[in-house]
């Protein structure tokens, strides 16, 4: 499993989360495996990078990724913060604390 890091700040994390959620389906586009493809065949569009995306299409996913944020409770890496669990479970406690 990839460990996504969230920039410090809340809508940064969100802008990043929704970059890679549109990212990660590169390789279903790309195969041919999403609904267009199903309903329009060869007539599908190809893959569109992030910044060919329309505002409304970003905003889409960032709401995507304001969901997922809320659901998991997903919480911003902080600047200078190690991979070490122990520091990691301290660091959030101290952030649900408050």
């Amino acid at each position: 499993m990839t460990r996504i890091e969230l920039n410090e700040f809340p809508h940064a994390g969100v802008e990043r989360l929704a970059q890679v959620i549109h990212e990660s389906a590169r390789e279903a586009v790309l195969s041919g495996a999403t609904v267009a493809h199903d309903k329009f065949g060869e007539n599908a569009k190809r893959f569109t990078e992030w910044n060919e995306l329309t505002e409304n299409a970003r905003e889409g996913k960032r709401m995507q990724a304001q969901y997922l944020i809320d659901l998991y409770h997903i919480i911003p890496k902080l600047v200078g913060e190690d991979d070490d669990s122990e520091t990691n479970n301290s660091v959030s406690s101290q952030l649900n604390s408050r």
